[in-house]
């Protein structure tokens, strides 16, 4: 995401105490913007935040997230919050902060196994903790569309859950894996394989923001 770390805290500060000034120093730019119109802007991540990965969080714990942006979230249009892959207790925490989830998979047996995992328990969240959570979709990831295995599990995913599988699914490019080596955005990395995969990212974004009915009239959208 191209940020600058040095100065500032951290989402693991945030979970430890939720206030605005402490969510505030945990934000920060992010070079994205210089492809892109708009502010885009960063909770910084930290290796500490598995301090609050416990088998069985307490409600108050599951909550420190929505109460941190609550603080902060009319600053902005759109808040992604990216999660470890995992149902553990900073994924559920994510989730009660969140009015819709998107599941990423590949198209592999195990990973389609998990995808159906994973909207059980979105199901369970809703109906435990959090009424406004919804499924917005599945993400299908690294697919090599010249794979037999990868045609049959897209399929497999297709014939589970319909509609919820999210188009257009995202190719396998050493390119992404090269941006993110160097912590550059993919949107700004040279050559037609990063740029054709940004165009994915795009069109992913539009049908996001379109089935969420999140709009942002007359500007670029600002996670």
């Amino acid at each position: 995401m191209d940020i600058q770390v040095a100065g500032r805290l951290n989402v693991a500060d945030v979970l430890a105490n939720p206030k605005e000034k402490v969510v505030r120093q945990a934000i920060t730019s992010s070079g994205w913007a210089k492809a892109h119109p708009g502010t885009i802007d960063v909770m910084i991540g930290s290796p500490s935040a598995i301090n609050f990965d416990g088998p069985h969080p307490s409600v108050r714990d599951v909550w420190k997230l929505e109460e941190a942006l609550a603080t902060i979230e009319n600053d902005y249009d759109l808040v992604l919050i990216d999660c470890a892959p995992s149902l553990n207790a900073l994924t559920r925490t994510a989730w009660a902060a969140s009015d819709r989830v998107v599941v990423v998979t590949e198209p592999g047996l195990f990973s389609v196994a998990a995808a159906d995992r994973a909207l059980r328990a979105i199901e369970e969240i809703r109906r435990g903790l959090s009424p406004r959570l919804q499924p917005l979709g599945i993400v299908v990831n690294r697919v090599r569309p010249q794979s037999i295995e990868h045609q049959f599990r897209i399929k497999e995913l297709r014939d589970m859950f319909g509609p919820l599988v999210l188009s257009p699914q995202l190719p396998e490019r050493t390119s992404l894996q090269q941006a993110q080596g160097a912590a550059k955005p993919l949107h700004i990395w040279p050559g037609d394989s990063a740029q054709e995969l940004a165009a994915d990212f795009d069109a992913l974004l539009e049908r996001v923001l379109r089935t969420g009915r999140i709009t942002a009239p007359d500007e670029a959208p600002r996670p």
